[in-house]
Parts: C-alpha cells; sequence; structure tokens
C-alpha cells in the first residue's frame, strides 16, 4: 500500500504558513478522492484507492520537528518498506511555484524529512518538493519565513502549487517515479487550473 504523507504542523494557527504546503496538498487530494482523514495514533488519516493503487492518505498531528513518528507508525501498519512511502513538502530551494520529483537524498535542512530518515533509517523514499522560495530580505531567518503566511500577490500561486502536486502525486502512482520526474520536473504555465486567489 502506498502512504501519501504531506508534512505540515497541526492547528489553524499555522494552517496558512507555506511550511504547510504538504498538508494543503493532502486536502487537494482528500477532496479528489472523496476521502475524511480521520485521527488515528499520531495521524490523520484515510484509506482508499488513487487511481485504481491502494493509498493511504495522511497528515502528521505531530509537530514538524517529529514527522518521523507518524511515518515509523504508518509504515509499521501499511507498508512492506520505505519504499512504499512519499512524502509531500515545502522546499525553500526551490522557487515559489516550482515542484520537483525525487527519490532519495538528504534532508536539505528541513525539519521534516529529517525526523523522518532519522527515525525510519532510511532516505530512500519518494519526494514531491513544493517550491516555497527563500525571503529577499538575506538576513531574514528562514524559520521565521516558513512559519509565516505567503503574501496576497502570492496566493493563487500557492494553490496551484498544491494542485500541481496533487497531479505529481498521480503521475508517480500511474506512471512511476521516473516518468512522473519526466513530466513534472519541468516549468509549468501558471493558472492552467484557473485557480483562485484564495491562500487557504
Amino acid at each position: 500500500m502506498q502512504i501519501l504523507l504531506g508534512l505540515g504542523n497541526p492547528g489553524p494557527d499555522y494552517a496558512g504558513h507555506r511550511h504547510n504546503m504538504g498538508f494543503r496538498c493532502v486536502d487537494h487530494l482528500t477532496r479528489r478522492l472523496g476521502m475524511k482523514l480521520r485521527r488515528s495514533g499520531d495521524v490523520w488519516a484515510a484509506v482508499g484507492q488513487f487511481v485504481g493503487v491502494p493509498v493511504v492518505v495522511a497528515k502528521p498531528r505531530t509537530f514538524m520537528n517529529r514527522s518521523g513518528r507518524a511515518a515509523r507508525d504508518l509504515l509499521d501498519l501499511h507498508a512492506d518498506g520505505i519504499e512504499d512511502l512519499l512524502v509531500i513538502h515545502d522546499d525553500v530551494e526551490l522557487e515559489l511555484g516550482t515542484l520537483r520529483i525525487k527519490r532519495g537524498g538528504g534532508h536539505g535542512g528541513h525539519n521534516g524529512l529529517r525526523s523522518i530518515i532519522q527515525v525510519t533509517g532510511s532516505h530512500d523514499f519518494i519526494r514531491i518538493r513544493l517550491g516555497v522560495g527563500r525571503p529577499g530580505d538575506m538576513n531574514e531567518d528562514l524559520a521565521d519565513w516558513v512559519l509565516s503566511d505567503f503574501a496576497e500577490e502570492e496566493c493563487s500561486v500557492a494553490v496551484e502549487l498544491a494542485e500541481h502536486g496533487a497531479d505529481a502525486v498521480e503521475a508517480v502512482l500511474t506512471d512511476g517515479v521516473a516518468a512522473a520526474m519526466n513530466l513534472h520536473n519541468v516549468p509549468r504555465a501558471r493558472g492552467e487550473r484557473g485557480t483562485t486567489d484564495e491562500c487557504v
């Protein structure tokens, strides 16, 4: 069973933050699938099928730096191994609106990825990287940046990026990682889905 784990911080105070792009992508996935996440241990999760593939769609109930606990629980309950884990997360190294798919690699300073790698003992899982960019002021603390809301003029890009993330997940499940990378690791025209300007 494929685990689709979107990273973020729980609670309404964090909902609009850049760090919660993984949660927002999962929200798009659950709407597409008609799923409702339910509390189960350290996660909110729903079990179903996506494009014919059995999946668990989930958000950790832990904070970002303890995401590994949620990943470990899901792997123990639902997966044969780390190859069944797909993590959706924000990435400051990518320009806002940019998406990249990859398998494996380090944590790049991302505390959610760091926790997952530490707890599972492996980095060989699939990632959907959702670009939130870096602050224009190089002196601004990155932790403060990712724990800030999108500016009004960025909202439509953030909404479309979350939807693009759901498209990328679908491509991984239907066509495999390599084919999904060829399709989605390229610049994408803005406004393809006619998204609104609402950030949350």
